[in-house]
């Protein structure tokens, strides 16, 4: 049976994980998934067009682990990115729910 991502209608992706570490070349972690998401045209001067995509991501992929956390459940979900140049990589995305908010905040997105 597929899992999928609970509450997924309103998983949310912070404005600044993607302008200031998923799309940032010049960020010491990002810089290589800046470099990743760019390979596949995402660009930092439009970066709603990632933000969107990890949003669908996350809500079109089967959910492959779910780790308690002391903060609630984490949800890793794999695979297919809409991309804009069409070849929609696989990735990894992870996914974090509180008792405050029950909506999934995106937490990273891991290249696979």
């Amino acid at each position: 049976m597929t899992v999928s991502l609970p509450n997924g209608h309103c998983a949310g992706v912070s404005d600044d994980k993607v302008v200031k570490y998923l799309l940032n070349s010049a960020h010491n972690q990002g810089a290589a998934k800046a470099k990743f998401f760019t390979a596949f045209g995402f660009q930092a001067s439009d970066w709603r067009v990632l933000q969107s995509a990890l949003v669908v991501q996350g809500q079109s992929n089967p959910v492959v682990e779910t780790t308690v956390t002391e903060f609630g459940p984490r949800y890793e979900v794999l695979c297919h990115c809409p991309s804009p140049d069409g070849r929609n990589p696989c990735i990894r995305t992870v996914w974090q729910v509180t008792a405050d908010e029950p909506c999934p905040e995106l937490i990273t997105a891991i290249p696979k």
